[in-house]
C-alpha cells in the first residue's frame, strides 16, 4: 500500500524526489571540482540536488522509501567527475535508493550546446577525484496540480 507525504499528496503528484545539499555542501562541491570543470563561457551552475527519481522512473518501493525518510539528512560521498558536451557531474556512492542508472549530481550544464540537467545521465566519461562528503535531505518536488 503508498502511504502519503507529509502533505497527503500521493505519489500520482510527485515531479521528482531529491536529495537537496545544504548550503555548506554545495559550496564544498562547487569549490573542490571547480579544477574539473569544463570552461563553458554560458555554462551554468546547478549543484543542488541529487534527484533520486523523476515521476517517469517512480517505483512505488523509492516512494515508499522517499515518504518514510522525508526531510532526513543523508551523507553521500562524491568520488568521480563526469563531462559531456553538455553536462557536467560528480558520481556518488549512497545507499540511497535511485531510479538513476548512476547516482550523480549535476554541477554544471552547457546551454550552448543545448545542455540540461537530465544530459547528466548520458554521461560516459568518468574519472577518479578525491573523496568529496556532502550531505542533504529528502525532499518531494510536486507537479503545479490545480483541483
Amino acid at each position: 500500500m503508498t502511504k502519503r507525504t507529509k502533505e497527503g499528496k500521493g505519489m500520482g503528484d510527485v515531479l521528482y524526489i531529491s536529495l537537496v545539499l545544504d548550503k555548506e555542501s554545495r559550496m564544498r562541491l562547487i569549490k573542490k571540482t571547480k579544477r574539473y570543470s569544463p570552461d563553458w563561457k554560458n555554462g551554468n551552475v546547478i549543484a543542488e540536488h541529487h534527484t533520486i527519481a523523476f515521476f517517469t522512473s517512480l517505483t512505488e518501493d523509492i516512494y515508499n522509501w522517499a515518504v518514510q525518510f522525508e526531510g532526513k539528512v543523508f551523507e553521500v560521498c562524491a568520488y568521480e567527475y563526469g563531462v559531456s558536451d553538455k553536462a557536467f557531474a560528480v558520481k556518488l556512492e549512497t545507499n540511497i535508493p535511485c531510479a538513476n542508472e548512476i547516482k550523480h549530481i549535476t554541477i554544471m550544464i552547457n546551454p550552448d550546446n543545448g545542455g540540461k540537467p537530465v544530459d547528466s545521465n548520458n554521461i560516459k566519461d568518468w574519472k577518479k577525484m578525491p573523496v568529496i562528503t556532502l550531505s542533504g535531505y529528502v525532499k518531494f518536488n510536486f507537479k503545479n496540480i490545480k483541483r
